[in-house]
């Protein structure tokens, strides 16, 4: 986070395993199309727009971290200067969900820290594949308690979303992009 002419510009980043859509919610709320055909992200992909919160614009920048294994090595110059983060989960994948989950939390608490200002919102995407959901409320909850008392400092949320439909995907956004403003604003004071 840095200000430029009264105006912040803050870091957020999309965290999850390869394929649970990242790019895509990322996508959704910025009013992009959402591609059906599957691209990697090579590294990390950046993002920039505008914010209106309290009668002041701000500039956010969402990095969009590749989820691949062979990325992980360079991960951690990105988290630098992060006020938030999304966790993405797939619901239609349960099959190893703590281990997932661990890996990222694993770079969160060594490359950010257990900062109280810092906000992570848990997104369960792919909402709309109901026939394929894997993932049900109790697992969402144990995710969140384990999470809790990993970085116990953390504001934390929970959203089910849909980057297909836009399901959930503004509530989202607009929870972790009003967080990190809010965090800038009291470390600013």
């Amino acid at each position: 986070m840095f200000m430029i002419d009264d105006e912040f510009i803050l870091k957020v980043i999309l965290l999850g395993n390869s394929r649970v859509g990242k790019t895509s919610l990322r996508k959704r709320y910025m009013g992009k199309n959402f591609g059906s055909q599957y691209r990697q992200t090579l590294g990390v992909d950046l993002s920039f727009f505008s914010y209106k919160y309290r009668d002041v614009q701000n500039k956010i920048v969402i990095w969009d971290l590749a989820g691949e294994e062979v990325f992980k090595s360079h991960r951690y110059m990105y988290f630098k200067g992060a006020l938030g983060a999304f966790l993405v989960l797939d619901l239609t994948q349960s099959l190893d969900l703590k281990k997932q989950v661990d890996s990222w939390v694993d770079d969160l608490e060594l490359n950010v820290g257990n900062l109280e200002e810092f906000s992570l919102a848990i997104i369960f995407n792919k909402l709309d594949l109901v026939d394929s959901r894997q993932i049900m409320k109790p697992q969402e909850d144990e995710v969140l308690s384990y999470v809790r008392s990993m970085l116990p400092a953390y504001s934390y949320a929970v959203f089910e979303t849909s980057a297909l439909n836009g399901d959930g995907v503004k509530d989202a956004f607009e929870w972790i992009i009003t967080r990190a403003i809010e965090s800038a604003l009291k470390t600013e004071l």
